[in-house]
């Protein structure tokens, strides 16, 4: 379930006002994170309030971005398929919540770098 949609919310613990670039997905610790097309993975690392994220490239423009994991299972540069296995849900940098979930994100590649989309757009 998505405990936390994409776009102006109110954060959980802090009561602001604030734009969620993504959706935040209720799921256990050590749940497992898998890819929802094929790409290529341009970062598999600890990135600041993400904590432990997965990016992957796709060919259509757009990018997924999985984070807050507790493991990441892939390595920059690799090619991932719909379905391949990325990592597990965790909570690693600085979730909105304290509930353990993965962050969601879609991106479109624009001349301003890559925008946060509504994932309902683009998945079914």
């Amino acid at each position: 379930p998505i405990s936390l949609a994409y776009g102006w919310q109110i954060h959980p613990t802090t009561n602001q006002v604030f734009f969620h670039s993504g959706w935040d997905l209720l799921a256990n610790v050590g749940t497992q994170v898998t890819a929802v097309d094929a790409g290529t993975v341009v970062l598999a690392q600890a990135q600041g309030s993400y904590g432990q994220l997965v990016i992957i490239n796709h060919r259509s423009g757009l990018q997924t971005r999985y984070a807050h994991l507790a493991s990441i299972l892939v390595q920059n540069g690799q090619t991932v398929k719909a379905g391949d296995l990325l990592g597990t849900v965790g909570t690693t940098g600085k979730p909105t919540s304290p509930q353990p979930h993965l962050l969601f994100e879609v991106r479109s590649s624009s001349p301003q770098g890559w925008v946060a989309q509504d994932p309902q757009q683009y998945l079914k």
